[in-house]
């Protein structure tokens, strides 16, 4: 099977664990359940063209559910789904989707603390700099930091103990790095099989541009590697964004797709 066929695999794999599966014709909307800390997505539910009208059943589905109205896919697999959620008034983008195998993975030994979450770490703390990072789009340097924490810690108990077992589960595996013990960028990775997917890695505004992010990549990527993975991949924001990924080895095979109102 090849890279990009992996990965589409992984996609269809990775929200069976916290969602239902809806078969709406051509595509499979998942459904969170109560274990789940993701609204997850609609994605092709094979290799046959996607069709409209089960596009627009999903979106009802979706409305009706309180779900964001979004479908993902892995582009070509199946070939003419951008263009299918265009015309149906979609908001379409495309990301680069970056590999590496675990001999092309680059070392890279972090300047600062860098460490998977455990037990004694302050989760809820690390989550806030996706948060404050991801409301800063870009990688110019400025503007929050540590002290915009703070407003940014999730406060809702139940949604915090879902998050604290996924994570215990290593469903993510979450790193970070700590300037003065303090969590100043985040990411984290699922392994499924032997596919990881490194994701959601976030830096505070006035920390970036100091490699902290390629850190904490770096980092999640060795984790899933011990974890079992044989391949890692990521979408990355920009092609700027992509050629950070690249200095680690990952290299570029393909696009994904996003498509939401």
């Amino acid at each position: 099977m090849d890279e990009l066929a992996r990965v589409d695999r992984y996609c269809d794999d990775v929200p069976r664990s916290a969602a239902t599966v809806e078969e709406i014709g051509s595509l499979r909307l998942f459904v969170p359940t109560a274990e789940s800390f993701h609204p997850w997505y609609a994605r092709p539910s094979g290799t046959g063209p996607v069709t409209a009208d089960d596009l627009r059943t999903v979106l009802r589905r979706q409305h009706l559910l309180g779900l964001p109205r979004s479908v993902e896919w892995i582009d070509g697999r199946p070939a003419g789904v951008a263009a299918v959620a265009a015309e149906a008034g979609l908001r379409v983008s495309a990301h680069p989707v970056l590999v590496a195998s675990p001999e092309e993975l680059a070392p890279f030994e972090p300047e600062v603390d860098v460490r998977v979450i455990g037990p004694r770490d302050d989760l809820a703390r690390v989550e806030a700099v996706a948060t404050v990072g991801f409301a800063t789009t870009g990688t110019a340097v400025g503007g929050p930091g540590t002290e915009a924490l703070d407003a940014a810690v999730e406060t809702d108990q139940a949604r915090l103990a879902t998050r604290a077992a996924r994570v215990a589960a290593g469903r993510p595996v979450v790193a970070a790095a700590f300037v003065d013990g303090q969590p100043v960028a985040r990411g984290g990775c699922t392994v499924v099989g032997d596919v990881a997917e490194i994701t959601g890695v976030a830096t505070l505004p006035s920390f970036r541009r100091q490699g902290l992010g390629a850190a904490v990549t770096a980092v999640l990527g060795r984790e899933a590697l011990r974890r079992g993975a044989r391949l890692l991949w990521l979408s990355a924001q920009d092609d700027a964004v992509a050629r950070v990924y690249s200095r680690l080895g990952f290299r570029e095979v393909g696009s994904a797709g996003t498509a939401e109102l």
